[in-house]
């Protein structure tokens, strides 16, 4: 008896050994590629891994692919090429550059314009306005406004767009590293990772059955943690006016634009995560959120229930923290925002997705 134990025992550590020497065994990989500029972190468990070839170069590729599609900031791009044309004649588009487009549009038509891709005329002249230390004047504001909206955008059935007014440019930023987050995670779960997550520029999406635990950072000590708050499967996004912003004659001004004003937001938020299905969608939902005030945000939100939020509001020296009460049994708060915190109801609309 003990002699066939003996044989099991050494028979069952042979084949540990042989399967970790041939990666057999789930692994936890780390990899960090750039979407443009921005960096994309990476970290994922593989079953076997020699066996599924994910790596990297692999991600690197395919993130330079998506940034050939839609930066309009090197001429030879999708978009560029469709802001040059399209203002012509109907302009075919691929699939992956009508699925954003399309999908700005619905944000747009939801925020009623306060999602407006193309409001980069307006973040130009308040840079320039920044840069010269001088308010625009209001003419400029108005004939800027006049001249954009995603609303002259046109779509056809034959996945062709066409732009209306002969000043109209689309600018993806505020929806496109969400959209490549979920793209990137749609790799992964093709190869068959069972779990892992993609953050880019803080845009992040948790995949599979396992808690990614993520901090939040305290906009008013950018040193400290906020909350701690365990994700799976889903994404979590956070926007922010209080590291970017213009100071002109002595006042500061965000640099988030409203659209529909022309000015920098007046909105006491400083700082808004999102919590939710699908990283693009937070995405835009966190760009729209930076443009309310606490009440209009609540209101706002109850119309996507899959959808949750932490904001920070600062009125002169005093901050408030508002939650979502759907994150209330999972969220661990920094112990010196307990007698600041608003909980807002558990949305009661239906899901936008």
């Amino acid at each position: 008896m003990w002699k066939l134990l003996k044989k099991i025992i050494i028979c069952t550590a042979i084949i540990v050994i042989s399967i970790a020497a041939f990666g057999l065994i789930p692994s936890t990989m780390t990899a960090t590629c750039l979407f443009g500029p921005i960096p994309v972190n990476m970290q994922w468990t593989q079953p076997h891994r020699y066996m599924l070839g994910m790596d990297e170069h692999k991600v690197q590729a395919e993130l330079d692919r998506l940034a050939n599609i839609i930066n309009r900031y090197e001429k030879s791009s999708e978009l560029s090429q469709l802001n040059e044309h399209a203002h012509s004649k109907w302009q075919l588009v691929s699939d992956e550059l009508w699925d954003i487009l399309y999908q700005s549009k619905k944000w747009y038509e939801n925020s009623n314009g306060l999602f407006d891709p193309t409001v980069g005329p307006l973040i130009r002249l308040w840079m320039h306005a920044g840069k010269r230390n001088k308010l625009p004047s209001q003419s400029q504001i108005n004939q800027t406004v006049e001249s954009m909206g995603y609303h002259h955008v046109r779509f056809n059935a034959k996945k062709q767009v066409q732009y209306e007014m002969p000043f109209i440019h689309v600018d993806l930023g505020g929806i496109s590293k969400g959209w490549a987050v979920e793209k990137i995670t749609a790799i992964f779960q093709k190869k068959g990772i069972k779990s892992g997550f993609i953050e880019a520029g803080g845009d992040s999406r948790a995949f599979g059955d396992k808690a990614f635990v993520f901090g939040i950072q305290d906009p008013t000590a950018k040193e400290r943690i906020l909350a701690r708050l365990p994700i799976v499967n889903q994404a979590i996004v956070t926007s922010g006016n209080y590291e970017r912003f213009s100071i002109i004659k002595n006042q500061r001004y965000s640099h988030i634009i409203n659209p529909k004003t022309g000015i920098p937001t007046d909105s006491d938020m400083i700082s808004l995560t999102v919590i939710g299905p699908n990283a693009m969608d937070a995405d835009a939902l966190a760009t729209i959120g930076m443009l309310l005030n606490s009440h209009e945000l609540a209101a706002f939100f109850e119309k996507f229930n899959a959808y949750s939020v932490i904001g920070v509001y600062q009125n002169h020296s005093n901050s408030t923290l508002i939650i979502s009460q759907s994150l209330k049994k999972l969220i661990q708060i920094a112990p010196r925002w307990n007698a600041r915190i608003s909980w807002i109801n558990s949305p009661k609309g239906q899901s936008q997705n």
